[in-house]
């Protein structure tokens, strides 16, 4: 329902900027801290099926309105709304994709997701992931370089974070190629 809200699948519209706000301040940073519990092992979970749905929950709230707002019109989304949201998402990314397990506050449980649902669950990020990027790439947002090592500049924010995730070399330098080619 949260992720209808937002796709506008609803009668009323909202302001893209407010949509902008709620996603990047607060839907995709939750989305975040609610993967990193259900892989860090939540109680009330029963099965791996039930933590799986509520996985691709989580994803389609941090991706989904992304993409829908970027294939429905680029001219509604301003530069600071793109880049606030995409900042969010890269964000959360890093946080689920880097090396090191990842720890809720001060809780320090050790993961008990068995290490097959994990890498599951982090191939779909990717898969999200690359989504997106192709998606921005295609949109002529996101360049194969950035112009600056400016905060707002897209380009540099991307491809600096993605270098943080883990991502195979391969796969930066195949997506770069792909931005190179469409510009």
């Amino acid at each position: 329902m949260l992720t209808d809200l937002f796709l506008e699948k609803r009668k009323t519209a909202i302001p893209v900027a407010h949509v902008a706000g709620v996603l990047s301040e607060i839907c995709v940073p939750l989305a975040g801290r609610c993967i990193l519990r259900l892989q860090m092992g939540d109680d009330s979970i029963e099965n791996s099926d039930a933590l799986m749905i509520e996985f691709e929950l989580c994803i389609s709230l941090i991706f989904k309105p992304l993409r829908h707002h970027l294939n429905t019109g680029m001219s509604a989304i301003s530069d600071g709304n793109l880049s606030s949201i995409w900042k969010s998402v890269l964000s959360v990314l890093e946080e689920l994709l880097r090396e090191d397990s990842p720890s809720l506050d001060s809780n320090e449980r050790q993961p008990s997701l068995p290490v097959n649902l994990k890498a599951t669950m982090n191939q779909l990020v990717n898969e999200h992931l690359q989504n997106a990027i192709s998606v921005l790439i295609a949109a002529g947002v996101l360049l194969s370089e950035g112009y600056s090592k400016a905060s707002e500049d897209i380009s540099f924010i991307t491809w600096e974070s993605v270098g943080r995730m883990g991502i195979p070399e391969s796969a930066v330098v195949e997506w770069r190629q792909q931005a190179l080619h469409e510009s």
